[in-house]
């Protein structure tokens, strides 16, 4: 009986810390709402991300989201799927 009470103590402490982390941070817990085969500049990947834009730029120079430019326009885009990917390899 202690030890069940232990754990539960336990595992509600480790709850509290996981959400003062992911508040400190910024970080976020559900999925990105985007549409997997829609575009996305840079600065809308970071919004559906919930980080900055420079953020994102870490991310694509680790290799953990994928850009390309637009022909029209020379922006750099990336689709949701990448971006869900990249919540995925973060958050995951």
């Amino acid at each position: 009986m202690a030890v069940a009470k232990l754990l539960t103590a336990l595992n509600t402490d480790l709850l509290n810390l996981q959400q003062e982390l992911l508040q400190q941070y910024n970080m976020i817990i559900t999925k990105p709402e985007v549409d997997p085969k829609g575009l996305y500049s840079m600065t809308q990947a970071a919004k559906a991300l919930h980080v900055d834009r420079h953020t994102v730029s870490r991310y694509a120079a680790n290799g953990l989201i994928k850009f390309r430019v637009r022909k029209a326009g020379r922006q750099k885009v990336t689709t949701g799927a990448e971006i869900i990917k990249c919540w995925s390899a973060m958050y995951l």
